[in-house]
């Protein structure tokens, strides 16, 4: 848990118009006397395996500059922390839009795309849902993730059934992990509505109120979501959710709720009674 903690800080206070997209730092004018100690292997094929570039003939100053390997190693290191940062299981991290296999849900795939096509880090959310399981929803908000993870954007992945639990436990850190939820530049809610098998009407409450205050801070502040649900009636997110969230979630995600509806489950596909 203490290296959950120590990723979910990350998130803590984050200023979303601070968070800039990872870009390769052409410009990066940084100077060096001499070149590092510990070489690497030069993938451009530039410089001598250092990371660095000996000054240009007749340069006055003969200091030595990044070479271009350089950047992009500092490049793909930062995109990699970002994707340890996000809490995303394994086998979420490895969903992208060309392994999406669910043939009647291509129309929902191609919405998807172009949410991710248009995404700003103050613009508008994304909600998947539908009564149904097994069509797609949780693999196609996984792969817009990862394709905002690419670009440099911090992302959060929470799933919400686990939430309940971890706010009554005091070794789970409540306070920050719903403080990471407001904060996070994304925020990916899977499975919202649901709760702990069993959980207490308390505990749904409790759970209730958190995502409220949560879906309620992001939309004040402009911070987008990307939210699956099971939920596929007004009156079943109102039950699950209350009024005044369901409307905020909606509101988080206007004209980016996707429904589902009328889809078969994939991986019930060759079940036979």
């Amino acid at each position: 848990m203490d290296d959950q903690m120590s990723l979910l800080k990350g998130f803590l206070g984050t200023d979303p118009s601070k968070v800039k997209p990872c870009r390769d730092p052409e410009g990066d004018q940084e100077l060096y006397d001499t070149p590092p100690a510990e070489h690497l292997p030069c993938e451009d094929g530039k410089c001598d395996g250092s990371g660095m570039l000996p000054p240009p003939d007749g340069d006055p100053v003969g200091r030595w500059s990044h070479c271009s390997c350089t950047k992009k190693q500092r490049q793909r290191a930062r995109l990699e922390r970002l994707a340890k940062q996000s809490l995303m299981p394994p086998g979420l991290l490895e969903k992208r839009f060309k392994g999406f296999q669910v043939a009647r849900a291509r129309e929902q795939a191609k919405r998807v795309r172009a949410w991710v096509d248009q995404f700003t880090p103050h613009g508008p959310g994304l909600l998947l849902y539908s009564r149904e399981n097994g069509v797609g929803k949780t693999h196609l908000a996984a792969a817009a993730a990862n394709t905002l993870l690419s670009k440099g954007h911090a992302v959060l992945f929470v799933l919400v059934p686990d939430l309940a639990g971890k706010l009554v436990q005091r070794d789970e850190h409540p306070q920050e992990i719903v403080q990471a939820m407001m904060d996070a530049p994304v925020l990916v809610m899977d499975d919202i509505g649901q709760s702990e098998e069993g959980a207490a009407e308390w505990r749904r409450a409790e759970l209730r109120r958190v995502l409220f205050n949560v879906l309620t801070h992001r939309e004040q502040n402009h911070l987008p979501i990307i939210g699956t649900t099971n939920l596929g009636t007004k009156r079943s997110f109102d039950d699950a959710l209350g009024k005044a969230a369901t409307s905020r979630l909606f509101g988080l995600c206007d004209g980016w709720a996707i429904s589902f509806a009328g889809l078969e489950d994939y991986r019930l596909r060759g079940f036979q009674e």
